[in-house]
């Protein structure tokens, strides 16, 4: 995760590389979230990158679709 300190607060960028084997799936998210508890309330946070997750109707939905929609 990168810093970045703007007049009074910091900005931090989060970047992800999602996985695609379902036993690894909630360790990914897990790992998000324990990055994400670094952040404090009054700075922002932008999470970039590839999840590894296909959205839109019921056939082209994936589980990590499902875990970030």
């Amino acid at each position: 995760m990168l810093r970045l300190k703007l007049l009074g607060h910091s900005l931090y960028l989060l970047q992800v590389q999602g996985v695609n084997a379902i036993a690894m799936q909630l360790e990914f998210v897990e790992e998000i979230s324990d990055a994400l508890r670094w952040v404090e309330t009054n700075d922002s946070t932008i999470v970039l990158g590839d999840f590894s997750a296909h959205v839109g109707n019921d056939a082209n939905v994936n589980d990590n679709g499902r875990l970030f929609v």
